[in-house]
């Protein structure tokens, strides 16, 4: 699983969660290539508000935990 970057606590399957997508903050505020210091459990561990993004988490039967940024979108497969 992940956790939140400021408080620890653990995000779960279908949790949402917050981040910044914003290139010029990411450099100011993170580090870790992974993105992993960039998941907040809420507006409030995140440190910047400005351009705040949410997602959420998604869990597939293997265990590989997948991050869906709210406006992301898939591709329809019916035709």
């Amino acid at each position: 699983m992940v956790n939140c970057a400021k408080c620890g606590k653990e995000l779960n399957d279908g949790d949402a969660y917050y981040f910044v997508p914003d290139q010029d903050l990411k450099d100011r505020y993170f580090g870790d290539p992974a993105g992993m210091d960039n998941m907040f459990c809420s507006k409030d561990c995140a440190p910047t508000q400005e351009s705040l993004k949410q997602g959420h988490i998604k869990v597939d039967d293997e265990g590989v935990v997948h991050l869906y940024p709210d406006d992301y979108e898939t591709e329809s497969t019916d035709k």
